[in-house]
């Protein structure tokens, strides 16, 4: 049973310190693009909604849709990037989700119309989507197991940098919108080009098709030699039950995982519900209420993405240690607690010292 093989993985004993694979860490550092290209995309909206709003002459309303578009559109992507990991591959879904996005990136930037900057961002959204079940799964899959939890927690940590770098190419790039949308389209790029020549196949997926050979091959490339025989017999033994090993009923069927898949749905809930993330694309017009001008509402957004990218590290630097291996350790995002409530404190702060 998947809940069985869950649980043992759960209680086995820390694996002994070999040496990282440089070509580990190389497909791990490729999948953080992931969190690099949308922290970007997020961060950049911040600057750029109030000149489209100019340029299209946009109503409220309206600018609030093509905002939030991204994240309704991420959904449809998110439901099927599960199936899209298992059918064609962890490594081949996280290069189409990067093809898409630039796609859709460069249909913002360059479209002639408020239509065609929705349709764009539709399809950004989308491709947003699709790498969320994608990339923790694939690093996952590919780091060691001590390593594993700092690992998926590392994405969180490069989308707050993504979010940084769009305050600070804002502020750089002031009112000229496309350029600043043009900016997002090299993550992207780097994405696909690292996802089509260098990144590895998961091994996982590799030994769910049937291909024991290629996934002994890439194990022994992304982990040490002791780790990569003991995750190789373990594959070999669960492919005999097929690749419909491990279904989310088969989850559900194991009482001792409820605890683990509500602390991670409701942290996942929860992390959104709290509106952080509406901080992170109305900073601007929150500022702009409070009497603050342009110039100083992108330097407040600056200082607010300095703080929660430093603040990642420290709350991420206990995950490993908690969550060794532990598979609800791609969910968990401690740093969520603090940007909730500490992003709000910052803009009421700036926005008090702007009008004194």
């Amino acid at each position: 049973m998947a809940g069985s093989a869950l649980l043992s993985d759960m209680a086995r004993d820390e694996q002994p310190n070999e040496p990282v694979s440089r070509r580990s860490l190389m497909c791990i550092a490729i999948a953080g693009l992931t969190g690099i290209m949308f922290g970007y995309d997020m961060g950049i909206i911040n600057a750029a909604q109030d000149p489209i709003r100019a340029r299209f002459t946009l109503s409220s309303q309206q600018l609030e849709v093509f905002v939030g578009l991204l994240s309704w559109c991420a959904l449809p992507g998110a439901l099927l990037g599960s199936v899209l990991a298992d059918r064609c591959g962890r490594r081949a879904g996280i290069l189409v989700a990067a093809f898409v996005f630039a796609f859709g990136n460069l249909m913002t930037a360059c479209g002639p119309s408020f239509s065609a900057l929705m349709a764009g961002r539709a399809v950004a959204g989308f491709a947003m989507g699709l790498t969320y079940p994608i990339a923790p799964m694939y690093v996952a899959e590919v780091a060691p197991a001590r390593l594993r939890g700092g690992c998926t927690a590392l994405l969180e940590v490069l989308s707050n940098v993504g979010i940084l770098l769009g305050y600070l190419i804002g502020a750089l790039c002031d009112s000229n919108w496309r350029a600043m949308l043009a900016i997002g389209l090299l993550p992207p790029s780097l994405l696909v080009s690292g996802a089509a020549f260098l990144m590895l196949e998961s091994p996982r997926w590799l030994a769910s098709q049937g291909r024991l050979d290629d996934a002994r091959d890439v194990l022994h490339r992304v982990l040490g030699p002791l780790e990569a025989g003991r995750s190789f017999d373990e594959l070999a033994n669960r492919g005999s039950s097929g690749p419909g090993n491990g279904s989310l009923m088969e989850l559900l069927r194991t009482p001792a995982l409820h605890g683990t898949i509500a602390a991670g749905a409701g942290v996942a809930f929860f992390s959104q519900a709290t509106g952080c993330e509406s901080v992170v694309y109305y900073t601007g017009p929150i500022l702009r209420h409070a009497g603050v001008p342009r110039a100083s509402m992108l330097h407040a957004a600056v200082l607010m993405g300095t703080v929660k990218t430093v603040q990642c590290g420290p709350s991420n630097g206990g995950l490993p240690k908690v969550c060794r291996g532990h598979p609800g350790a791609t969910y968990l995002k401690p740093q969520e607690n603090a940007r909730s409530w500490a992003s709000p404190w910052l803009l009421n702060f700036y926005a008090a010292s702007q009008r004194s």
